[in-house]
């Protein structure tokens, strides 16, 4: 959820540099930040490959020692490869990355000292510091440190090659990679060196311009992926720019969605092992239903993988994720990890024997549409009291409205970073699908007319 000033968005704060991320925005945000941690604190700092990285990473870095904070600094780094670090090494920890936003854009993303996102309250406290620009600034004599640390990425990468079944593994397999020039470009590749891995490399030498396509790893911008997998390839994969995600290609080079392979993965963990799964809102019924056939729980929160993350830790449950391609292993660490995602791919076609294609197959069939409406400022609350008094089917209120009519279901939600509210929709009937997410695309229509 954003904090509650707008400051942060739901993965931290981003913007457009020289625009929002001004020299002087990101030096105030680092105080803030920087005053919210405290003095004497071990503070480990990365970046992914933007162009605007060196810029951002300086700023922070005087910005964090001003306030009397030991800095080190990990280098270009995949966002889940400075999670670990932190969570083994540090107090806390800074990502300077906007993820899967065009090259125009950078952020900065908290990291708690146990390896998760800030959750909610340390970042409606670093907004309230950066609003009353309440800054503790040190005396010259009491400045923090600054350092290199070194290793981070061959320690990641050491780490993932440990938590798989690297005895099974199917070495003929056939793998395509689209790193989209960003983080995942040094660490990628040298996983599937070390595991001995047949593969080919798209797009992962490190390049800030992105100069093939948006780091966003969504189906328009893999177009190249899909064509060269398409029976060339055992399947392809593809990064966003900090590489947190991963989205995959089967072996006739269709696009899969998040929720199919969120579900491939619930069914190959719980029939080993019984547990908990804890997914957002948004994901498909498909994963409710592997569940319960598995005897596993699934329970539903919020969107967000900081909120995933902290309830599959109170839980203990054993798997996690979201339908983008973020997925969350508890045995490596409580956030989502590209890496251990292709990993984990590699050996359930390794172990299953199955082309990609047909594991998918297994899985139970759902159609989902989704949408989103420009809404009113200030609207969001009265559009959705009016959209509940008049739902005719079971509502649910985690994030946002979700309406359960039947095989059928649709979930209203406001956008985190937009003025704009989704409409996520689903059945297992085409017709239905259709009937549900046009009946309340118009509903929503009507009412926003009544506020213009």
């Amino acid at each position: 959820m954003a904090s509650k000033g707008g400051l942060f968005g739901t993965n931290g704060i981003r913007g457009e540099i020289n625009r929002k991320l001004t020299p002087e925005f990101i030096m105030n945000a680092s105080l803030a930040i920087g005053s919210f941690i405290g003095e004497n604190r071990t503070v480990i700092v990365g970046r992914d490959t933007r162009t605007s990285g060196n810029m951002v990473m300086d700023i922070l870095k005087g910005s964090l020692i001003s306030t009397g904070n030991h800095v080190y600094d990990a280098g270009i780094v995949p966002t889940p490869a400075l999670q670990l670090t932190v969570k083994d090494h540090a107090d806390f920890g800074v990502m300077v990355t906007a993820s899967h936003n065009p090259a125009i854009y950078n952020g900065i993303k908290c990291i708690d000292s146990d390896g998760t996102e800030l959750n909610d309250e340390g970042e409606n406290e670093i907004e309230r510091i950066f609003n009353a620009r309440e800054f503790k600034l040190k005396e010259w004599n009491n400045l923090g440190r600054h350092d290199i640390i070194t290793g981070v990425n061959h320690n990641y990468v050491y780490n993932v090659m440990n938590k798989i079944n690297k005895e099974k593994i199917d070495k003929n397999l056939k793998i395509l990679i689209d790193c989209a020039n960003g983080a995942g470009s040094l660490t990628t590749p040298v996983f599937l060196d070390a595991l001995g891995m047949k593969y080919t490399t798209l797009n992962c030498n490190a390049d800030g311009n992105f100069p093939s396509h948006d780091p966003e790893p969504k189906e328009e911008n893999l177009k190249e992926l899909m064509r060269i997998t398409k029976d060339a390839y055992d399947f392809g994969a593809a990064h966003d720019g900090d590489a947190d995600r991963i989205v995959f290609v089967d072996n006739d080079g269709n696009f899969i969605s998040g929720d199919r392979i969120l579900g491939l993965f619930v069914k190959y963990i719980t029939e080993k092992r019984k547990g908990i799964i804890v997914v957002p809102v948004t994901v498909s019924r498909m994963v409710e239903e592997i569940t319960q056939k598995n005897d596993s729980k699934l329970l539903y929160t919020r969107v967000g993988a900081p909120i995933v993350a902290r309830t599959m830790m109170k839980t203990g449950a054993i798997f996690g994720g979201e339908d983008n391609g973020g997925f969350i292993f508890p045995e490596m660490q409580h956030a989502r990890d590209g890496l251990m995602g292709l990993a984990k791919m590699i050996e359930i076609i390794s172990e299953r024997k199955m082309k990609f294609s047909e594991l998918l197959n297994e899985l139970p069939e759902y159609y989902q549409k989704k949408g989103s409406l420009e809404i009113p400022p200030g609207k969001f609350n009265e559009i959705m009291k009016i959209i509940e008094n008049n739902a005719g089917g079971n509502v649910v209120k985690i994030d946002g409205i979700k309406v359960f009519e039947g095989d059928s279901w649709v979930l209203i939600r406001p956008s985190g970073t937009e003025p704009l509210v989704r409409i996520y929709a689903e059945s297992k009937n085409r017709n239905d699908l259709e009937n549900i997410f046009g009946r309340y695309m118009n509903i929503i229509k009507n009412i926003i007319r009544e506020f213009q």
